[in-house]
């Protein structure tokens, strides 16, 4: 398959340091579940301080993509390079969060290891990204008790408010209804300004307003 370069003309962020405008370059990837192979000799060069948005119709390999480049799955040949130092964060398609801790509890838990400890900062800070999400006043609600669409806002805030200089997004607005995902895809561009941001969906729309767009060699 044609390499596909999305790196050309790309201008350097400012205010980033050197480490962060490595680009992700997969070369010659191959994935295979038996005899059902995934994709073959992909090539993609993901440009550093921007996101990318990857589309491809279901079953085409997004999230075999993904999981490779977070290092939960292993490809049968070829390479990836640009992620060997970098601190990712990521939203899976289901929200994986723990039921039974509060939405203030498990977005910060990617940057606290006591969960009570006290911190009038975090606290602020979340709040702050909760109201954004149209979620002010769930702060202390357990998270089993939260909509589909609430527990997917809650994972999206908790992936951003990590520390990372990679981002994977894996359908990250599924399930909000409009209003909600113009409001949530809004807080979402504003925060990965100038950040290498990775981001799977089948919508157009939301590809067109979140980044640039690349289509996966079927």
């Amino acid at each position: 398959m044609t390499k596909q370069n999305i790196h050309e003309g790309e201008k350097k962020q400012k205010g980033f340091p050197a480490g962060n405008e490595t680009p992700v370059v997969i070369e010659n990837l191959t994935k295979a579940y038996g005899e059902h192979v995934v994709f073959r000799d992909l090539s993609l060069t993901f440009p550093a301080g921007r996101t990318t948005c990857l589309m491809a119709p279901s079953g085409a390999g997004k999230t075999t993509l993904l999981r490779i480049l977070m290092g939960l799955e292993t490809p049968d040949r070829g390479t990836v390079t640009g992620l060997e130092t970098k601190r990712i964060s990521a939203v899976f398609q289901e929200p994986r969060l723990c039921e039974n801790l509060s939405a203030f509890a498990n977005i910060r838990m990617v940057r606290k290891k006591k969960l009570w400890e006290k911190d009038k900062g975090s606290w602020e800070e979340i709040s702050r990204g909760m109201q954004e999400l149209g979620l002010g006043g769930c702060e202390r609600q357990p998270v089993r008790e939260m909509s589909g669409g609430m527990r997917q806002r809650v994972a999206l805030l908790r992936a951003l408010y990590a520390r990372w200089e990679v981002l994977f997004l894996d359908e990250p607005f599924q399930g909000l209804d409009q209003e909600s995902r113009e409001r949530t895809m809004a807080y979402t561009r504003k925060l990965c300004e100038g950040k290498t941001v990775i981001l799977v969906t089948h919508s157009m729309e939301e590809a067109e307003q979140m980044g640039q767009i690349v289509r996966l060699p079927l």
